[in-house]
């Protein structure tokens, strides 16, 4: 259970055939009414922890706050059960004592037990290869690239490891994997302009996705078309970080936050400003009006 639809499928469920059941949990609340995350309500037993960073301003106060939640994240899963976690990320270790599972294992592109090598990346994706501990876990291939899906990809070979999946079944499945809509999806290719429509919407992931992007379609000029329309993008928050984010793109442009109209006028994201921030980094930047 996935918050998207796999292109594979025509929902964004399926029943078990095996033993286990994946679902995607976050930091968000579960409801107006439970103002816990909603990853606190599944119980698991093994865990991918992917990454921990300030976002959901609406929710959190601060990046200390999203820590706690994840600390009691980890404090659910059992003494047999397994944690996998980007070895990477500064934020993890310091949380990890507050885990009782016996298996613990790090990923990363160039930290931990588990390590990824990129080492083709072309318009029909990506090829890597795989470590556990300096043991060649030999090469996996799919259709998505960029260092964040090959990132995910690597945890999933990690969890595979420790409980003991085929990996050849894990290298199947990454190939046979056609994505999730609305993440790098290919909308159509009008007169040679390719439309890719993706739901990134903290900085970090509209700058990972337009690097990926471009890694992808190598010589190709990119224009990075954003809305600020979820809850955290059209407050103020990230306003800066913004201008980082989009500095690789060919042109940008903005559109006008959606309904602003419950957030304090000083807190809200200004489209404006940041076409401003990016023109004088020497970007080409329009608002859409």
């Amino acid at each position: 259970l996935i918050g998207g639809i796999p292109k594979n499928f025509s929902r964004s469920f399926r029943n078990p055939v095996g033993k286990y059941f994946v679902i995607e949990g976050d930091e968000y609340d579960t409801a107006f009414f439970d103002k816990v995350p909603k990853f606190i309500h599944y119980r698991p037993r093994h865990v991918v922890l992917t990454s921990i960073e300030f976002d959901h301003a609406d929710i959190y106060k601060d990046l200390d706050a999203v820590k706690l939640a994840f600390t009691n994240l980890l404090k659910l899963i059992p003494n047999d059960g397994h944690l996998v976690y980007w070895a990477e990320d500064q934020h993890i270790p310091p949380l990890l004592s507050n885990c009782q599972a016996e298996t613990q294992l790090g990923y990363g592109l160039k930290s931990g037990d588990v390590m990824a090598e990129v080492k083709k990346v072309s318009d029909t994706g990506t090829i890597f290869k795989v470590t556990y501990k300096k043991e060649d876990l030999g090469e996996f291939e799919m259709n998505m690239t960029g260092n964040y899906n090959v990132l995910n990809a690597t945890s999933v070979v990690a969890m595979a490891v420790a409980l003991g999946w085929d990996l050849s079944k894990v290298k199947s499945a990454f190939k046979s994997f056609t994505g999730v809509k609305r993440r790098q999806e290919i909308l159509g290719e009008p007169n040679g302009v390719l439309i890719i429509e993706d739901f990134a919407h903290h900085p970090t992931a509209v700058r990972e996705t337009i690097k990926g992007i471009q890694e992808k379609y190598k010589g190709r000029r990119l224009f990075a078309i954003f809305e600020p329309r979820s809850a955290t993008s059209r407050r103020k928050i990230f306003q800066k970080e913004y201008v980082e984010a989009f500095l690789t793109a060919d042109e940008v442009i903005i559109a006008k936050a959606f309904d602003q109209t419950k957030i304090d006028e000083a807190d809200r994201f200004s489209s404006e400003e940041l076409v401003s921030d990016l023109a004088k980094q020497g970007k080409k930047a329009s608002c859409l009006t």
